[in-house]
């Protein structure tokens, strides 16, 4: 992955917090960006590229975001 797939997977994955306010947008790239999970997660192809997920947890959604974003960017980059 590179600087720039992760710098717009980061914005992507992040917008969708804007509309809950200031604090849930800054939290959610915040955590997005520092947490390594997140990145080790998808370059060790953990989860596969055609699956349904259901976010049970009870934080904001970030790791389903991330998800759904890496998604699209994929399919994106693909069509290219």
């Amino acid at each position: 992955m590179t600087s720039r797939f992760l710098q717009t997977l980061l914005d992507d994955a992040s917008r969708p917090f804007r509309s809950g306010g200031h604090f849930a947008y800054h939290y959610a790239r915040g955590k997005l960006s520092s947490d390594c999970i997140f990145r080790e997660l998808l370059k060790r192809g953990i989860f596969p590229t055609k699956a349904h997920f259901l976010d049970l947890g009870c934080g904001q959604g970030s790791l389903f975001a991330w998800l759904l974003a890496a998604q699209y960017l994929r399919k994106w980059q693909l069509a290219e």
